[in-house]
This record gives C-alpha cells, structure tokens and sequence, in this order.
C-alpha cells in the first residue's frame, strides 16, 4: 500500500490500508495495526488531509509507545514534525523534530536522523530563529556525510546557505549555495537546483555582485520554466526585477515586475509579496516617485502572516532609502 501511495495511487492505498487495519483490529495484531495507520497518515497528509493524517500518526505512535518499539516511534514522531510544520504550528513540529532525533541517536538511525535533522532546521528557520537554524542544519550535514546521503547534502547545504545570509555571512552563504547547486546538478536534483540558483543569485545581489547573479538566475528561470511553476518563475521576475534596476534598464524592470504581479497576487505567500511590494517601491524611486515608494514600502509592513528574513530584510532596505 505504500509503494502505491508513493506512486500517488492514493485512492487504492486508502483501501488496502483500511482493509489492513481492519484485519490488524480483527486479529487483535498491534504491530500492523500501528504500520496501517501510519500509513494512512502519510496518504491522508500526502492528499491534503493535515489535521486526519496528524490524528493517525498520532494513534500509530500510541501504540508504537505501548509496544516499545522507540525506533519506529522515532519515525512516527518525524512524520509528525513534517505534518506540523505544514500546519504551521511551528513549535509543535520543533518538539516533535527534537524528540524524533534523540530517539533516532539512542536506535542508532544515522540516515533518518539526518532527515530529521534537516526537517528540524527548517522549521526552526521558518520560525525565524536563523542561528539556531544554522547549527542543526550543520548537525544534519555530518550526519548525511558520514552515511553518504549525497542527495540530502545538497537540500541541507543550500538551506544553511539561506540561513547564513539572514545571519548577515554573505561570502560563508556564497560558498554554502555554490555547493548546495553543484550537488543538485551532479545528483539530478533539477528542483533543488533551481532553488538553490535563485537563492545564490539573491545572495550574489546583496553581496554587491549583480553581474555574478544574473547568470544564476537565468538559469533558475530556465528550470522553473521547464517545471511549469508559474510561482518560482513570479518569485524569479521579482529578482530580475531589481538586477534590471541596478542595471538601469526601468522599464525591462517594470515590465518583469508586471509579469510576477498577477502570479503573485494568485499564488504568492507573505514573503513573495512583501517582497513583491518592495520592489514596485524601490521602481517608484527610480522614476522619482518618493509618494508612490512610501505607499509600496506601507503595503509591504502590512502584509500579514509570517515574512521571513529576506522579506524584513527588504523592508528594512526600501525603509532606509525613503529616510
């Protein structure tokens, strides 16, 4: 059932999961009952289903406590952080994250304490805590290293790349998301490497360089393209967008602009059109428009939910050229 829910046969792993945990109940067997709902879990999450999928995990960890079984119950609680974290109750998935490593370390699980460590850090760095981020994400690394999970590397090397730009450690950040793009490209990860492209071209923008960041940046286009997603190609026109000023091309700029907007408008989150906002300010003052600015720069502080270093960190900048 679960080869066919990875498969995203999701409508037949529903029915051999219930017909797995229906016989588990009937022969009174803990151990498949916990492996069925557990995988209803993961299908229920995988569909959409958040708030089901965290119900079942949580019953398949009951029992996996009740059986003594700390390394199954070790994924459980990893599922279970993942689950969180898309639900975003942040905190929740961090202590769940927490208690998934300590027990992968105690079953001596290096490859799925690796995962865990990386989903941990990503949580925490969502939850805008960059130097506690940084120091999982290292932790991760070691582990994925040592097991060899070279795939995994290039995720968590990019990301603590993301983390030491929010940190300010811009040449460190440099270096972190040239490896974390090599290793996509050398494993044939061509998401991961579109992602880690536009975050290094990003990168290269705020170090100063943004002659180094267009080619990053085109090719994180050419990715996104080849993908169909229309939200990394909005986010994507936002970057060009300002490499464009910097140029002093302003109507290559607004035009890139005009592209994201609607996109953005449609599909963005907070930090794409916090983001977003800036920038049709930062256009506004190239054209003089200081009145045009200011009103971008109170769109982008209203902006609810949670934005993220980058956004605040565009904020902050749009704010001290309007001082």
């Amino acid at each position: 059932a679960l080869v066919r829910a990875g498969e995203r046969r999701s409508d037949d792993a529903r029915e051999l999961l219930a017909s797995a945990l229906e016989l588990a109940r009937r022969e009174r067997d803990a151990e498949l009952e916990a492996e069925a709902l557990r995988g209803q879990g993961i299908v229920a999450a995988d569909s959409r289903d958040l708030a089901g999928g965290l119900e079942m995990l949580r019953a398949a960890l009951a029992i996996r406590r009740r059986l003594g079984d700390r390394r199954s119950e070790a994924m459980d609680l990893a599922n279970i952080a993942i689950v969180l974290r898309r639900l975003g109750r942040l905190q929740e998935s961090a202590e769940a994250g927490q208690e998934a490593a300590a027990a992968h370390r105690e079953v001596g699980n290096p490859l799925s304490l690796g995962s865990t460590l990386l989903g941990l850090a990503m949580t925490q760095h969502t939850q805008g805590l960059a130097a506690e981020a940084e120091l999982t994400y290292r932790a991760a690394l070691e582990v994925q290293r040592r097991v060899g999970n070279r795939r995994e590397e290039g995720v968590t090397v990019g990301n603590r790349g993301v983390a030491l730009q929010d940190l300010g450690r811009l040449p460190e950040a440099e270096e972190a998301l040239r490896e974390g793009v090599a290793i996509a490209a050398e494993v044939g990860a061509s998401q991961v490497e579109c992602v880690h492209s536009f975050q290094l071209a990003d990168v290269l923008l705020d170090a100063g360089h943004p002659e180094q960041a267009r080619p990053h940046l085109d090719r994180a286009m050419e990715l996104a393209e080849r993908f169909g997603a229309r939200s990394f190609v909005a986010s994507f026109q936002v970057l060009r967008s300002a490499l464009d000023l910097r140029d002093g091309c302003v109507e290559a700029a607004a035009e890139a602009l005009d592209a994201a907007r609607p996109v953005i408008d449609e599909l963005g989150d907070a930090a794409d059109k916090t983001k977003l906002a800036c920038q049709t300010g930062w256009l506004a003052l190239a054209r003089g428009d200081t009145e045009s600015a200011r009103e971008a720069l109170r769109v982008a502080r209203e902006i609810g939910g949670a934005p993220g270093a980058s956004a605040q960190r565009a904020i902050d900048q749009l704010e001290a050229a309007l001082r």
